[in-house]
């Protein structure tokens, strides 16, 4: 055990907190997270650096609007029952439907996206944002970096790799009172001009309104028609229909048409590719999908050959994912890949890092942990190894730059590294183990451990004794000497600045609900003629709002000045 698991991973109990002041001023309020301003240049711009620390308070920020997205949700029985009518009780079930009905829409809004964004640095202005739902898909497609290039490369849309996630154009649109997502106008009637009206903003509104039909557009190979099918059948690894044409269709029939398809365009047109072969590691072997012509051109049972060498990217259906949706572009199931994201994101709330007072700590200690991950994929080429949360999060924020990612890794770690979030339970433990024991030997620092706010609220205080004293001996030093009533008093500011933000989060959520509360009765006034929005009623709502209480910064600092009491 390395000096830091022993010192660091020790839970303490947290005093027992004082009563904290309230306070209605704004000014006296406590507001959580303060996010750095952006670097000029931003550190995540450069094709060799890590992303950031504010994009990585953003990206959390995003991933608690998720959350509450999700949550939004799955809290309505009659959306439950409409999405999932045979298992309106499986969250998993009703998600993966619901996810389904956003992939249809990010397919809308990528095609109309594609040839607007402009080479050779190009940046999405806030004026074409997408909804929440479909920025969800979008953001996991991401996640999914080697299917992604390949996509982007077989579609003739390089360029969209040199896209950033809009984190700025983002910043001021993240609700974190709220928990909500403000689109801005122009961007909204952008999207309701691109849908001709079809698509509300609102996917979650526009089903609850009952002026959607939960089903997605699936054609039959033989004769061309087009049938509707909801998504929760759709969802049934099993499905199967019978067109009137006498096709039978199947996941596993649309599989082999997709193949089919997509060996006719190899065999007629010589500058298709098929998929997966335009990813890296094959990416930029031209002569690969001519070998591939040759190869398959002859052959009896072309479809099963490639299917051998290129199973990843035709997948079958099984039981915990989608089939592909042959209503999109991607060589993946959009849906499902949104669906895995969802254990991150509920891991990223459960630990609430962006609330934490040592939310600046954590994400610095997170970059820098991350770039040395990367130096064990340099060192241990051929060997799974597995991240820690925090190391996850920068990796994660960093996918979301494909080309900055992409030149990244071969700069630090010598070769493309995928991001494969569906390795078995056997092979990640392996992997973290393996980790884990490179990770110590080679930093002489601990790797996995706890991460809650405790443990990190240590972390930074071990940060500081080091910075303090200089390098990892002054750190033994310092700590072997924190002793008596100096250290006691330490731990016992940690806990009551621990505790304090921790109420302020229970406040911060239940003065959430209550703003949303009082939205959703404004709304319902407006709809009811009781005051519009340019009616005194209306303008007098609008300016007060829900009154305001919040716990007290200049009452944590009377708290703390005042000591511990015996």
């Amino acid at each position: 055990m390395t000096l830091r698991t022993s010192l660091s991973l020790r839970r303490r109990k947290s005093p027992v907190p004082p009563v904290f002041p309230t306070t209605t001023d704004p000014h006296d309020m406590a507001h959580l997270p303060i996010l750095p301003a952006p670097s000029t240049p931003s550190a995540s711009d450069s094709s060799t650096s890590i992303p950031d620390s504010r994009s990585l308070l953003l990206h959390l920020s995003l991933l608690e609007l998720f959350h509450a997205h999700k949550l939004s949700l799955l809290s309505s029985a009659p959306l439950r029952l409409l999405l999932s009518p045979t298992a309106a009780d499986s969250d998993d079930a009703v998600f993966l439907s619901y996810l389904e009905l956003a992939a249809l829409r990010f397919e809308l809004w990528w095609r109309a996206i594609t040839p607007l964004v402009s080479t050779p640095s190009p940046a999405l202005p806030a004026a074409r944002l997408p909804p929440l739902d479909v920025l969800m898909i979008w953001h996991a497609y991401l996640l999914n970096p080697r299917r992604y290039i390949d996509d982007c490369t077989r579609q003739n849309a390089t360029h969209m790799l040199a896209l950033p996630f809009p984190w700025e154009s983002l910043a001021p649109l993240l609700d974190l009172d709220t928990l909500t997502y403000r689109l801005p106008a122009a961007a909204a009637a952008w999207w309701t001009s691109l849908t001709a009206g079809a698509e509300p903003v609102d996917l979650l509104a526009q089903l609850a309104a009952g002026t959607r039909a939960p089903e997605i557009p699936v054609s039959c190979p033989a004769c061309s028609a087009t049938h509707r099918v909801h998504v929760a059948t759709w969802g049934a690894a099993d499905w199967s229909f019978t067109c009137p044409c006498g096709a039978e269709l199947s996941h596993e029939a649309l599989r082999r048409a997709c193949i089919t398809a997509d060996l006719a365009a190899l065999r007629s047109d010589p500058a298709a590719m098929m998929r997966g072969t335009a990813a890296p590691p094959l990416a930029g072997t031209s002569d690969l999908n001519t070998r591939l012509r040759a190869l398959v051109a002859d052959a009896p049972d072309a479809l099963a050959l490639v299917d051998e060498h290129l199973h990843a990217f035709y997948p079958p259906p099984s039981s915990t994912s989608h089939a592909v949706s042959p209503a999109t572009s991607a060589c993946l199931s959009l849906a499902s890949a949104a669906h895995r994201q969802a254990s991150f994101v509920g891991k990223m709330h459960h630990h609430l890092w962006l609330r934490a007072p040592s939310a600046a700590g954590t994400v610095a200690r997170a970059r820098t942990r991350y770039g040395r991950f990367f130096e064990l994929f340099a060192a241990h080429r051929g060997h799974t190894l597995v991240p820690t949360l925090d190391v996850d999060l920068a990796w994660h924020t960093h996918q979301l730059h494909p080309a900055a990612y992409r030149d990244y890794c071969l700069a630090a770690a010598k070769r493309f590294i995928d991001h494969d979030d569906q390795l078995p339970t056997g092979t990640l433990d392996t992997g973290f183990e393996d980790t884990e024991r490179w990770f110590e030997e080679r930093f002489g620092r601990e790797y996995g451990g706890c991460f809650c706010w405790v443990c990190e609220g240590v972390r930074d205080d071990e940060d500081a004794a080091e910075a303090a004293e200089g390098g990892l001996a002054g750190l033994r030093r310092k700590m072997g000497g924190i002793v008596g009533v100096g250290r006691k008093r330490r731990e016992w500011e940690r806990g009551v600045g621990i505790e304090f933000w921790r109420a302020v989060e229970r406040r911060r959520a239940e003065g959430g609900m209550a703003v949303r509360r009082w939205r959703e009765e404004a709304g319902a006034g407006r709809e009811k003629g009781e005051g519009g929005e340019g009616g005194e009623g209306g303008e007098t709502a609008q300016k007060q709002g829900p009154r305001k209480e919040g716990l007290s910064l200049h009452g944590l600092a009377q708290v703390l000045n005042a000591g511990p009491q015996s």
